[in-house]
């Protein structure tokens, strides 16, 4: 931070499927230096007193009042209060997470405040994408995690219904927020200029700082992944995720797709036809939009793509594959129906015990 500028608090808000988690290794991984350079990320200490690997606790966690002043035993932002009031150093707060929670919780006004009385611009990095790559990309997330069963379909109904796709409605808290100053930018430039560099140099850091570059952190699943983690979903049943244990289990499947390259091939749920419904679909406010903040066409920072569907198809498969599919299959369902029994009996005691 050059002598007599104003410092500034970064928050990146991602949204999710936008390069948040390389970017987050990024900085972690270039932490000493950063801080070297004048720009501070905090190194949050999460659940189990593991690293965090992001900064989401700091949108939910209720430490600063409505005035600014952090609340008495606030310990997630007694951090920054200390490097903002001593060492006045540029902030760096980042989790895909703050889209969303900035918006539905009294936070972002409380965090405005917080840095504004201690002298600080604020500048919010938001990203957008082409939402048939966008919301494919989410889908297929969604469905290796195991978060629920939903035809491709069905979920881009939905994100066209609560405008989660659509940066008119899911940035319009922060277009209209005057006390921040709001840096969209377009994803796939930015990949193309290399990701985690650009956004760096977003955040006041020069081209030629020497900083150590990290590989992609979160790859897309492949076909046969997403396949498995679907027909595991079809036989362990509903909310996977709320269960006990849940977490080892997922993890052992993941590292199991791996070992097997079952992500070598990616898993595209669109055709061409869906993509030119969905980019149809949101061209009137995405025209808008770009006009708005980039001064050019969506079509300009998006140039129109051709998309064929990649699933894996069973009945093409050989029996040798089917068996290993299979064997990754069962293992995790009759792991999930442990723990779902598990879950069932501490219920059925608890009840008792109500009785």
């Amino acid at each position: 931070m050059g002598p007599g500028r104003r410092p500034t608090a970064y928050l990146h808000i991602g949204p999710h499927k936008t390069g948040s988690t390389s970017i987050q290794h990024f900085c972690r991984t270039n932490y000493e230096r950063l801080v070297e350079l004048g720009l501070y990320f905090p190194l949050l200490i999460g659940e189990h007193g593991r690293p965090a690997r992001n900064h989401q606790d700091l949108g939910t966690r209720p430490e600063i009042r409505r005035n600014g002043d952090l609340k008495p035993g606030a310990m997630l932002w007694s951090e920054i209060d200390d490097i903002a009031c001593k060492a006045g150093m540029d902030v760096l707060l980042s989790s895909e997470m703050f889209c969303n929670s900035f918006t539905v919780r009294e936070m972002f006004p409380r965090i405005l405040t917080f840095f504004e009385k201690r002298g600080y611009r604020v500048v919010v990095i938001a990203y957008v994408r082409d939402q048939p790559a966008w919301l494919n990309s989410k889908y297929v997330q969604s469905q290796k995690r195991m978060s629920r069963l939903i035809s491709f379909e069905a979920f881009c109904a939905e994100a066209a219904e609560s405008g989660g796709a659509d940066p008119e409605r899911y940035l319009r808290r922060f277009v209209d927020e005057p006390r921040c100053e709001l840096q969209v930018v377009s994803f796939e430039q930015a990949a193309k200029a290399g990701l985690e560099r650009d956004f760096i140099r977003r955040c006041g850091i020069s081209d030629d700082a020497t900083l150590e570059d990290v590989q992609l952190r979160n790859p897309n699943a492949g076909a046969k992944s997403v396949y498995a983690a679907q027909e595991i979903m079809r036989r362990a049943g509903p909310k996977l995720m709320s269960l006990n244990g849940f977490g080892p289990v997922y993890a052992d499947f993941k590292q199991r797709c791996q070992r097997l390259g079952y992500d070598r091939t990616p898993y595209v749920a669109l055709d061409q036809t869906a993509y030119e419904r969905i980019r149809s679909q949101y061209a009137p406010t995405n025209e808008r939009f770009a006009r708005a903040r980039f001064g050019r066409s969506w079509a300009e920072l998006y140039p129109p793509r051709t998309y064929a569907r990649s699933m894996f198809e069973p009945a093409k498969a050989s029996k040798p594959e089917l068996d290993e599919l299979e064997d990754l299959i069962m293992t995790a369902v009759d792991r999930l129906a442990l723990l779902a029994d598990a879950k069932k009996a501490k219920r059925l005691r608890k009840a008792a015990l109500a009785d």
